[in-house]
């Protein structure tokens, strides 16, 4: 009988380090575990052309905004030119409607530009600038998105008037 307990404490106590060791493999396995990314982006030069530059009474109120920049911004919006055909595995769901389509340009931290960025930088309806398309091809990251090659989004100059 003493036997017997021994060995059902021994098979008891043993399987209690077999679980502890196997939920531990599968918290390491979790923390490897990489959510959302890595991502992929595949790039394509092109040209951004300038379609309209508005101050609107969104824009206009960031300059009341106590954490934001003190000045009002403008709404940019642009146009991608691509210098190069749109091609490559996984950026079909892009291709359908960005040559028609008319983007924000807004500062690295999300702020509108102010008048002195626009005449700084040469913005102006139907000016081009050089510029890179960024479309996601792997991973859960932002879809796409702009590299500008010839002003520099995160010049934030007016800000510190």
């Amino acid at each position: 009988m003493k036997r017997l307990a021994i060995c059902l404490f021994t098979l008891v106590f043993l399987s209690g380090i077999g679980l502890v060791y196997a939920q531990t493999k599968k918290k390491d396995k979790d923390a490897q575990k990489v959510v959302g990314g890595p991502c992929q982006y595949q790039a394509f030069k092109g040209k951004c052309r300038v379609t309209s530059i508005d101050i609107t009474d969104f824009s206009r109120k960031q300059a009341n905004i106590s954490a934001g920049p003190g000045y009002e911004g403008y709404e940019i919006r642009f146009r991608f030119i691509p210098l190069q055909p749109l091609e490559g595995d996984n950026i079909q769901w892009a291709k359908a409607d960005i040559a028609n389509k008319r983007y924000l340009l807004l500062l690295g931290n999300s702020w509108y530009p102010g008048l002195g960025y626009i005449k700084k930088y040469g913005l102006g309806i139907e000016r081009s600038f050089n510029c890179d398309l960024k479309i996601l091809t792997k991973g859960t990251c932002t879809p796409m998105g702009f590299i500008f090659n010839d002003i520099n989004a995160t010049d934030y100059f007016e800000s510190r008037k």
